[in-house]
């Protein structure tokens, strides 16, 4: 989903320490402490106005980063309410370093999440739900500001939200393909990655965003599990970007899943 694309990067990988545990049941919580986020260098950008922080996560034993980021996760299951499950996350990299000796400011990150996935017990159905922002403090210093024509630029926050409806059908009720699963689904997201006015280094000037990083998909998939652990994916996407103008773009995607 282009949400865990940009705005929560989802083949995110730290070195971290963490702690987790349950509150009660159906309470569970997990404290984290990481490396932090990176703004890349001169000629690889890291947060910027197009990608989100997809390009600011720095790699294992990366040495460009010597701050440390913290994560709060507290993950539901309410009894009361059979089938749902969901969490309420927050990130803090409150020192992103920026490798310009010409400027030795940094910026820091606040990201905030919350999710749900919702079964009726009983049925084939299934919902889910996520929204999510990103507050940018000191985005003047991002390395991507200093481009005044702001095609890269980073305003004050980004979000995203996405919703999606599945429905999942059992046609085979013995032999090898018994556990099998076919599960048509529709998805709706909307991500703005260049939310507000966007301030340039130096000058104090700030540009508007050029609309490129406000974005609405809509995609119509179809999904085949042969068994729980694997999914055979194929789907057609609509995305509309507000620049140019109302622009829209189609494409087909195939996949495969496993989950190890």
């Amino acid at each position: 989903p282009e949400l865990y694309t940009n705005i929560i990067p989802s083949t995110w990988m730290e070195n971290s320490s963490s702690i987790y545990g349950v509150i009660n049941d159906g309470l569970k919580y997990q404290v984290m402490v990481s490396q932090g986020l990176v703004d890349g260098t001169a000629a690889n950008l890291g947060v910027t106005g197009l990608t989100g922080l997809r390009n600011a996560r720095p790699e294992l034993r990366d040495d460009r980063s010597s701050s440390l980021a913290y994560t709060m996760r507290l993950e539901f299951a309410p009894e009361f309410v059979p089938g749902l499950n969901g969490s309420a996350s927050v990130h803090a990299s409150p020192d992103i370093q920026n490798p310009r000796t010409s400027d030795p400011g940094s910026s820091g990150v606040i990201l905030s999440d919350i999710e749900f996935l919702y079964r009726p017990p009983g049925t084939g159905w299934e919902f889910r739900g996520d929204g999510a922002f990103i507050d940018i403090q000191g985005s003047e210093h991002l390395l991507a500001n200093t481009d005044a024509t702001a095609n890269n630029g980073v305003g004050q926050n980004m979000w995203g939200i996405s919703g999606e409806v599945a429905y999942h059908f059992v046609p085979w009720r013995d032999g090898r393909l018994k556990e099998a699963e076919i599960v048509p689904f529709f998805r709706y997201s909307k991500i703005d990655l260049q939310s507000g006015n966007i301030p340039l280094q130096g000058n104090g000037a700030t540009a508007g965003a050029n609309g490129q990083g406000d974005q609405q998909f809509w995609t119509f998939g179809l999904a085949f599990f042969p068994i729980p652990d694997v999914v055979l994916k194929l789907d057609y996407r609509i995305m509309k970007t507000e620049a140019p103008i109302n622009q829209y773009s189609n494409r087909t995607e195939a996949a495969v899943g496993y989950v190890f």
